[in-house]
């Protein structure tokens, strides 16, 4: 769950994943861990820990 997003409207998508599945298949083990996901489904980045929404952006533009 993403609950730091609030009522943010990010301009990227962004995955609810409840039951914990995908984190799971990633080798997630620390929340909050943000994984970039680039066009061709390979981790661009993975970040374990906060990040600003400055990080989020750079690490979004990048995997572009």
């Amino acid at each position: 769950m993403v609950a730091a997003l609030g009522e943010a409207d990010p301009a990227i998508p962004v995955l609810m994943d409840g039951p914990g599945r995908v984190a799971s298949s990633y080798g997630v083990r620390a929340v909050p861990t943000t994984v970039v996901v680039d066009a061709a489904g390979r981790i661009a980045d993975l970040r374990v820990g906060p990040i600003t929404a400055a990080e989020l952006q750079a690490m979004a533009d990048a995997a572009r």
